[in-house]
């Protein structure tokens, strides 16, 4: 279905940020970026200083919580 890794993390991301927008959770600019984090895509390029500007923002347990709360809309991710 995707190429590459990257692509089929785009994919997930979209999906991400359009639930959000449709249940009305906004994320923040670190939180986005946060979502592209990737240790496996050899093409992303890691901001040692964003798990930083994420933690004075929320909790991980609570970024984790915020995400993965979010309803996914039938057959989104299938």
């Amino acid at each position: 279905m995707f190429a590459t890794p990257a692509e089929a993390k785009q994919f997930f991301v979209e999906k991400v940020l359009a639930q959000a927008r449709a249940e009305h959770v906004r994320l923040s600019p670190v939180e986005q970026a946060m979502l592209r984090w990737s240790e496996s895509d050899p093409t992303f390029e890691p901001d040692p200083t964003l798990v930083e500007k994420l933690a004075t923002e929320i909790s991980d347990e609570a970024y984790e919580t915020k995400v993965a709360d979010l309803p996914s809309p039938e057959g989104a991710l299938r």
